[in-house]
C-alpha cells in the first residue's frame, strides 16, 4: 500500500477545497456580501480551522487505521453505522450538485446542442471509473493539477487587473457591517468545512501536528486565491453586475488580454478547473463507496461505486428539470447549516473518546 505524504495530503486538500468556490460561489459571494466578501471569506476560514483541528485529532487516535474501523470502538457498532450512512447521503448530495454544476456549465458554454442528461451520464461514468481506481490515484492526479493551477494563476492574474476600477478599493475600508459579516461567515464556512472527509485518506496518510500545520497553510492559500479572484470580479464588474453573472470568474478570464499566444489561454484554465471538479467528485464517490461497503460488510468498495454514481446522477437529472430545487439545494442558508453540522462529526467522536478512554496521545509527526 502506497503512503501519502503530508505534502501530498495538503496539496490534495487545496485542489479539493478550491474547486467549487472558485468556479461557482464567487458570484454568490458578491451578491451575498458585496464589498464585505473578504471579511466573509476570512471569517469562514477561521471557523473552519476548528473543524480541521478536531479532524486531525480524530485521525491521530489510531494512526495507520481507517476511521471506518476504529470508529466502532468509540461510538459502538450501530451508532457508527448510522454515522457512516449519514456520510454516504452527504457525499451523494455533494456529488449530485457537482455534476449538475459541471453539466450546466458545459451545456450552456460549449455543448449547447447536447442534452444535459447526456452530459450528466457521461460525467458520472468518468467519475465512477476514477473513484474505482483508488484514493492514491486521485491524490496523484491532484498533485499534478495543483502545480498547473498555481503556475497558470501566477502567469495570468496580473493581466486580469488591467481593466479594473481601482476606485472601488476604498469601499473595502468603508463598508463594514460586523453583524452581516458574522452571518455571511456561516455561509462561507460550508465552503471550507469539508476537512472531515480528509480522514478517509487514512491509513495511507498519517495525521499529526505536522499535518495540522501544513493543512492550515494550504487552506490559507485557498483563501488567498479565492479572495484574489473575488477582488478581480469586484473591480471589473462591481457587486451588483458581478452578483448577477453566473460565472463571473470566466468572464474576467475572457476579458483579460495577456498578449501573444496567451490570449487563447482561457480554454486551458477552464480545463484545469474541470479536472479539479472531477478529482473532488471522484473522491466523494470513493468516500461514499468505502462507507457503504463497511456498513454492508462488503470486501470490495468498488462494487458500490457505480450504484452510488447512478444515484447521484439521478438526483442531478432531477435538478436539471427543477431549477428552483437546484438553486435551493445550492445556496440556501438552512442547507449550509446542515452541511456544517454533519461535518462536525469529528468533534462528536473526539468528545466521546475523551469521555470513554481519556486523553488522546500526542502523535509524533
Amino acid at each position: 500500500m502506497l503512503k501519502i505524504t503530508t505534502g501530498q495530503l495538503s496539496r490534495f486538500a487545496f485542489v479539493y477545497i478550491i474547486s467549487e468556490p472558485f468556479a461557482f460561489f464567487i458570484g454568490h459571494l458578491l451578491k451575498m456580501s458585496a464589498y464585505q466578501g473578504w471579511m466573509s471569506l476570512i471569517g469562514g476560514y477561521l471557523l473552519s480551522l476548528i473543524l480541521l483541528y478536531f479532524t486531525v485529532k480524530l485521525g491521530s487516535i489510531e494512526p495507520g487505521v481507517s476511521w471506518t474501523e476504529f470508529g466502532t470502538k468509540i461510538m459502538g457498532k450501530w451508532l457508527h453505522s448510522c454515522v457512516l450512512i449519514l456520510v454516504v447521503l452527504l457525499c451523494i448530495y455533494l456529488i449530485s450538485i457537482d455534476i449538475e454544476n459541471f453539466s450546466i456549465f458545459f451545456g450552456t458554454m460549449y455543448m449547447g446542442k447536447t442534452p444535459i442528461q447526456v452530459i450528466i451520464i457521461l460525467t458520472t461514468i468518468c467519475i465512477a471509473l476514477t473513484a474505482r481506481s483508488g484514493v492514491t490515484t486521485i491524490v496523484y492526479m491532484a498533485e499534478g493539477i495543483f502545480l498547473l493551477i498555481v503556475g497558470s494563476s501566477l502567469i495570468t492574474v496580473p493581466s486580469m487587473f488591467g481593466g479594473s476600477h481601482y476606485d472601488m478599493l476604498t469601499t473595502l475600508r468603508t463598508h463594514h457591517d460586523l453583524k452581516k459579516a458574522a452571518v455571511d461567515s456561516l455561509s462561507t464556512l460550508s465552503w471550507f468545512s469539508e476537512w472531515f472527509l480528509l480522514i478517509f485518506l487514512a491509513p495511507q496518510a498519517i495525521f499529526g501536528r505536522k499535518t495540522l500545520r501544513s493543512l492550515m497553510i494550504y487552506g490559507f492559500l485557498v483563501i488567498v486565491m479565492v479572495m484574489t479572484f473575488w477582488l478581480l470580479c469586484l473591480l471589473n464588474f462591481g457587486p451588483y453586475l458581478g452578483g448577477d453573472l453566473r460565472y463571473p470568474v470566466l468572464e474576467v478570464i475572457r476579458l483579460a488580454r495577456y498578449g501573444g499566444f496567451l490570449d487563447n489561454l482561457d480554454p486551458f484554465l477552464i480545463a484545469f478547473w474541470s479536472t479539479t471538479m472531477f478529482i473532488r467528485s471522484s473522491f466523494l464517490l470513493y468516500v461514499a463507496s468505502i462507507c457503504l461497503a463497511r456498513v454492508a460488510k462488503l470486501q470490495d468498495y468498488r462494487s458500490t461505486s457505480f450504484i452510488l454514481g447512478i444515484t447521484a446522477a439521478t438526483f442531478a437529472i432531477q435538478y436539471s428539470y427543477k431549477t428552483d430545487v437546484y438553486e435551493k439545494a445550492t445556496y440556501s442558508y438552512e442547507l449550509s447549516v446542515f452541511l456544517v453540522l454533519v461535518e462536525c462529526i469529528p468533534i462528536l467522536y473526539v468528545f466521546i473518546y475523551r469521555i470513554r478512554f481519556g486523553k488522546i496521545k500526542k502523535p509524533e509527526t
